[in-house]
């Protein structure tokens, strides 16, 4: 999970929905939300640990790991834990929303302006194939 304001003092909460289709067409549900705390601008925050638990303790062995943040200036990327493509990934989103444009949403500061607009332009969930072979 990548967050974009610093100082996030509201944790994130990441929400995990592993959804399976099983035989009789019906699909079971399992929900977890975890709470992810970030404590700068561009704070990447590796939830793959997060994601595997709960998968794992679905009990669900074939399906579809759904995993969003309900923070609407965090985005949820997959991404190698790969220092240059995070910098990389970072001078991209400042070279395309720089932090000292004009902005119409500037009420809160065009740090909050930016992380609004980088979050939409990377995305709020990911869905993951999630097999487990037992």
């Amino acid at each position: 999970m990548l967050s974009f304001p610093p100082e996030n003092k509201a944790a994130t909460r990441i929400t995990n929905h592993l959804c399976y289709e099983v035989k009789s067409l019906t699909m079971a549900v399992f929900q977890k939300t975890v709470e992810v705390k970030t404590g700068k601008l561009y704070d990447f925050v590796n939830i793959t640990s997060a994601v595997q638990r709960a998968v794992e303790e679905s009990k669900i062995k074939n399906g579809i790991a759904f995993v969003n943040s309900v923070h609407n200036t965090a985005a949820v990327i997959i991404q190698e834990a790969d220092a240059t493509i995070h910098k990389d990934l970072i001078a991209t989103l400042e070279r395309l929303v720089p932090i000292d444009a004009d902005y119409n949403h500037d009420y809160e500061g065009n740090v909050n302006a930016t992380a609004h607009l980088k979050s939409n332009l990377l995305g709020s969930s990911v869905s993951v194939l999630s097999l487990i072979h037992i």
